[in-house]
């Protein structure tokens, strides 16, 4: 496995999620899948390390077993999710 510090100069986010775990962005993944795919997203990595931080809802994917959904400024009886981590 790569040492930290080469993981630290090509992640477009590097932070610690509100259960504290390490949450790392690689720089494709932003450009190659988020970006094209969102354009919305452009500028706004410091939402997206906000909402991983500090999220309004958190909880399980329900399609994915090792995936999570983070969000903010959301109604929370809207969204209808089970599963709160």
């Amino acid at each position: 496995m790569p040492d930290s510090d080469a993981y630290q100069h090509d992640d477009v986010v590097r932070c610690l999620d509100r259960l504290g775990r390490h949450v790392y962005l690689p720089t494709p993944t932003w450009f190659e899948n988020i970006l094209l795919d969102h354009t919305e997203m452009t500028g706004a990595k410091e939402s997206v390390m906000d909402t991983l931080e500090s999220p309004d809802v958190h909880v399980r994917d329900r399609g994915y077993d090792d995936r999570e959904i983070f969000r903010r400024g959301v109604q929370v009886r809207r969204l209808g999710l089970l599963g709160l981590l």
